[in-house]
């Protein structure tokens, strides 16, 4: 995680939100992302989605494998790909209560047998410190009452 934590540093210093991910299989890093939406000009660009694909062959030759490392809680999209791509277990640091999905979504049945096990809350406290610091930076007061609730102004 902390090198998903560094990852979401790289972004914070682009002016991204920032998220950083890493894929690990077989107690090794197989692929890194970070959040890039703001400087590619694309809602895609995420952190999750650049880590799966970079990752994606390794991935399918391992199913039910690997170990996803993000520093917040998966989207929707994001939570969707991994389904998508077998990733055995989501490991995150911050929760996300405006946009992650990992615990407000019913998966289709289709999905259901590849959903990974979740882990939150890991290295929360440096997660929520670098989404803190984006939040000043930005007055995004949509994200503060996302990470840090409503009363954060």
């Amino acid at each position: 995680m902390s090198i998903a934590i560094d990852l979401a540093k790289e972004s914070l210093a682009q002016d991204e939100l920032p998220v950083g991910a890493v894929i690990v299989l077989g107690g090794q890093v197989i692929a890194k992302g970070r959040n890039r939406r703001e400087s590619s000009s694309s809602k895609i660009a995420h952190a999750e989605l650049e880590a799966i694909e970079v990752a994606s062959r390794l991935l399918r030759e391992n199913p039910r494998q690997a170990t996803l490392y993000t520093t917040l809680e998966p989207c929707l999209m994001c939570y969707g790909a991994a389904c998508s791509s077998k990733i055995l277990r989501i490991c995150y640091g911050a929760q996300d209560s405006f946009a992650g999905a990992c615990h407000s979504v019913e998966l289709p049945n289709f999905y259901q047998r590849f959903a990974p096990a979740l882990d939150g809350g890991i290295m929360q406290e440096e997660s929520l410190e670098l989404l803190h610091q984006f939040c000043n930076m930005h007055d995004q007061r949509k994200w503060k009452t996302s990470f840090f609730g409503p009363a954060i102004t």
